[in-house]
């Protein structure tokens, strides 16, 4: 796990140094991401990665057969550690051995259960890894439809609405919740949906962050340093999301959104273009003005001028034959 999360780091890691002007310093981080990139490849397990090699009294493998969730939920964030074969062979196996007949989304681990991972707690729904999932889910969903479909159903039973429904006795897990909960496979099976004694079970963050943040990755929302991109993760044609400081409507037809930036700033705006739009001439509005772009068959960008709290509106739509003027927001 650790090792993957590194190599799914590692890259913006650099870009922030060397942007800093540590040119060595970031050629160290690069070269020391291919050698753990490597190494990471090399435990590939047919459909998974392994999760670690312990020491007990002779070193031992995990997770050669079982599937843990830690390291594969980090390599899917990464956009260069595995094929398209390895990432569709992995959402199968997710699929399969970590979500299937599960009240509340992904498991830690299959039902292999292998030493010294055979704790109950280990086949329990953590949020902090179930989230991470979720966001590699959706950083490899487009063009990838069973990975969408996935991170879309695993969100619904991810949420605390979920676990409400599941367990409506459970005092906790509905309007707050604990970091984890048991899963359908803990014995004594009465404590399915209950969480282990040393936590207190309610008001941890994660049960909040970790759908939030899948919820903005899963409608395409990713950010670096140059500015945003909306490359939408959802099975779904249509769809709105709206939060105080960013937004986004995607439709077959046109699409819209706005930014309410901290501070004043121009910055690189990229949108993945649905099918219906791909083979037309387009027009970009910016604040009410038409603006330039640049476009390839399934992507368009254009720059975004930030003004520090007050919303910067786009929207991509047909290039109009009547003349429509952009429409005015209100600011």
């Amino acid at each position: 796990m650790n090792t993957a999360i590194a190599v799914a780091v590692y890259p913006a890691l650099a870009a922030l140094v060397r942007a800093r002007g540590d040119t060595a310093f970031a050629a160290r981080i690069e070269q020391e991401r291919a050698l753990l990139l490597h190494a990471l490849r090399e435990q590939w397990r047919d459909d998974h990665l392994n999760r670690a090699y312990v020491n007990a009294h002779a070193a031992t493998e995990v997770g050669a057969d079982n599937l843990f969730l830690e390291p594969n939920a980090f390599a899917l964030l990464g956009d260069d550690l595995l094929t398209r074969d390895q990432v569709a062979a992995l959402v199968a196996r997710m699929e399969s051995h970590l979500f299937a007949g599960q009240a509340l989304g992904f498991s830690l681990q299959g039902p292999l259960g292998e030493p010294p991972y055979d704790d109950p707690i280990a086949f329990g729904m953590w949020y902090a890894i179930s989230g991470v999932a979720l966001q590699g889910l959706a950083r490899q969903a487009p063009g990838h439809e069973p990975a969408a479909r996935l991170a879309w159903a695993a969100l619904e039973k991810t949420t605390l609405a979920a676990h409400a429904e599941a367990y409506p006795r459970l005092w906790y897990g509905i309007w707050s919740g604990p970091d984890s909960f048991y899963d359908n496979r803990v014995s004594p099976p009465e404590q399915a949906g209950t969480s282990w004694m040393s936590l207190y079970p309610v008001t941890n963050m994660h049960a909040h962050s970790q759908p939030l943040q899948a919820v903005l990755r899963l409608a395409g929302i990713w950010a670096d340093r140059d500015g945003y991109s909306i490359r939408p993760a959802n099975p779904a044609q249509e769809f709105t999301l709206e939060t105080p400081l960013i937004g986004v409507r995607y439709g077959p037809d046109r699409l819209s959104g706005y930014v309410a930036a901290l501070a004043r700033d121009r910055v690189r705006l990229q949108v993945a273009l649905p099918p219906r739009l791909q083979g037309l001439p387009l027009e970009v509005c910016i604040d009410g003005r038409s603006a330039p772009y640049q476009r390839t068959d399934v992507l368009l960008e254009t720059d975004l001028v930030l003004s520090g709290l007050a919303p910067t509106r786009w929207e991509v739509r047909p290039e109009s034959a009547t003349g429509e003027p952009c429409p005015r927001w209100r600011r």
